[in-house]
C-alpha cells in the first residue's frame, strides 16, 4: 500500500466503530478487518465519505504495516504526575506566602513544565525565576513519589508492545534525574528501550530533534515510528520529524486549546486505542 498522505484519525468516529464490531463479529484483527475493507470496499450511501474512509483506511494501513517502534511523551502521557507536581508547587508558593492553587488549576499545566507553575505566582521581570526554579526543584524530588501512577491502560499496552516485540521509548522534555526516579519507582526502567530527556543535551520539543536523535538511536526511519504526546510541542515536534503523531486527549489538555489545528495524525481518548492503529 504505497500511500504516506497524513490523514487526521478520530478513533470515536462511525468507521471506527464499524471496524471494531467487524472484527468482533468475524474473530478477526483490526487489521485483519481494514486489509478485507481495502480488497472488497464497502460503499456508503455518500460518496465523499466512502472516499474519505477508503483514505483514512489506507493510511491506517500503511501505518500498521511499518510501525517499529511507539515513542511516548511522559507526563501526561504515559505518566498522571500531576498530583506531585501540583503539591510541589503550593509547597513553593506557602514558602514565599502566595496563595494555593487548585487541583484542577495546576493539571492543566502539568505537561508545560517548571516555568508554567512558576508563571501562576510569579513575575519574571520581578522575580528570580533562577533561584525559584532551584527551589521548585528541590520541593519536586521530595514529592516526586509520593503518588506518580500510570495512566489507565498504559500498563496493558506496554505488556502487549513487549510480548509483540515492539519496541517502546519516553521522549520527554522533564528532567533525567527526574525521570530515572520514577521509571524505576514504576518498574519499568529496564523495559525501556530508549529514553531521552530536556536536559540530555539535545534541542528539546518542539523541536524535532529528540525525536529525530530516537530514530537514529533505534535504526529505524521516521515512517516506521508513531509518537504519542499530550501537547502541542509534541504534535510540532512529530511533524517536523515526519513521525506519525498521536494525541493523548486524556491527557492534560485545557478547555480553550484548538487541538484542530495541531496537526496531529490521530487522536485518542484511551491508550488501549492505539492498538487499532499499529499492527498488535
Amino acid at each position: 500500500m504505497a500511500t504516506t498522505e497524513r490523514l487526521t484519525i478520530r478513533l470515536d468516529t462511525d468507521l471506527a466503530a464499524e471496524l471494531r464490531a467487524d472484527a468482533k463479529e468475524y474473530n478477526a484483527s483490526i487489521s485483519e478487518i481494514i486489509r478485507r475493507r481495502l480488497t472488497t470496499p464497502v460503499p456508503n450511501k455518500n460518496k465523499f465519505d466512502f472516499e474519505l474512509n477508503q483514505k483514512i483506511l489506507e493510511g491506517l494501513y500503511y501505518q500498521q504495516c511499518f510501525t517499529k517502534k511507539v515513542l511516548f511523551d511522559l507526563d501526561g502521557t504515559f505518566i498522571d504526575s500531576a498530583h506531585d507536581l501540583v503539591q510541589s508547587a503550593n509547597d513553593l508558593y506557602a514558602l514565599h506566602n502566595h496563595p494555593l492553587i487548585t487541583f484542577e488549576e495546576g493539571r492543566e499545566v502539568a505537561s508545560d513544565g517548571i516555568k508554567a507553575y512558576l508563571s501562576l505566582r510569579f513575575h519574571e521581570a520581578t522575580d528570580d525565576y533562577s533561584v525559584l526554579t532551584n527551589e521548585f526543584i528541590k520541593i519536586y524530588k521530595s514529592n516526586i513519589l509520593n503518588n506518580p501512577i500510570l495512566f489507565d491502560g498504559i500498563h496493558d499496552l506496554i505488556n502487549l508492545l513487549d510480548k509483540k516485540k515492539i519496541g517502546w521509548g519516553i521522549i520527554t522534555n522533564k528532567h533525567r534525574c527526574f525521570v530515572e526516579m520514577i521509571l524505576p519507582f514504576i518498574n519499568l526502567d529496564q523495559r525501556c528501550e530508549i529514553l531521552i530527556c530536556g536536559d540530555d543535551g539535545i534541542k528539546p520539543k518542539p523541536s524535532p530533534d529528540m525525536l529525530i536523535s530516537a530514530c537514529k538511536s533505534l535504526k529505524v526511519k521516521s515512517n516506521e515510528v508513531v509518537y504519542v504526546g499530550d501537547a502541542h510541542k509534541d504534535m510540532c515536534s512529530s511533524k517536523s520529524a515526519n513521525i506519525f503523531s498521536i494525541l493523548a486527549c486524556y491527557g492534560y489538555l485545557k478547555n480553550e486549546d484548538e487541538i484542530e489545528s495541531w496537526g496531529a495524525d490521530a487522536t485518542i481518548n484511551h491508550p488501549s486505542e492505539i492498538v487499532d492503529l499499529i499492527k498488535i
